[in-house]
């Protein structure tokens, strides 16, 4: 099955009705898969192998396609901005949906959290050395 077929049989699950994905059955399914990709993302960031259902792959490809463009800051890595995802998508021409862009929301912030428990991003390791006023003009001029 390809990944347009996987995607459209997964939003038809959710779009089925009150009980069976849809009303307030909907939000259980979504908030499901929404930690379900989390859980794999904080699995990933800790050096482990992700476990993820075939009707998410194309999110989880999404989301780290448009991870490899983000930036990092002085205390480590950055959200991924709304500008930086609208772009990604429009660059890539993925058509994403709502509950797409929720469920690469939730991933960002599940990467975040476990990269910064982790230490990760070009910000987020303290050096041992000693800051001097020499070692301060050469980072910052």
């Amino acid at each position: 099955m390809h990944a347009r077929e996987r995607r459209d049989r997964a939003w038809r699950v959710l779009d089925q009705g009150p009980g069976a994905g849809g009303g307030r059955g909907r939000s259980r399914v979504f908030y499901g898969l929404s930690e379900e990709l989390c859980e794999a993302v904080r699995r990933t960031v800790a050096g482990g192998e992700p476990e993820i259902e075939p009707e998410a792959e194309h999110v989880w490809q999404w989301f780290w396609d448009a991870h490899r463009g983000r930036q990092a800051g002085m205390s480590g890595w950055l959200p991924l901005s709304a500008a930086e995802l609208l772009a990604w998508a429009q660059i890539s021409g993925a058509i994403v949906n709502p509950e797409e862009w929720q469920l690469i929301r939730d991933m960002d912030l599940a990467f975040l959290q476990a990269s910064a428990k982790r230490g990760d991003g070009e910000g987020g390791r303290q050096s041992d050395e000693e800051l001097t006023p020499a070692l301060f003009d050469a980072m910052f001029g």
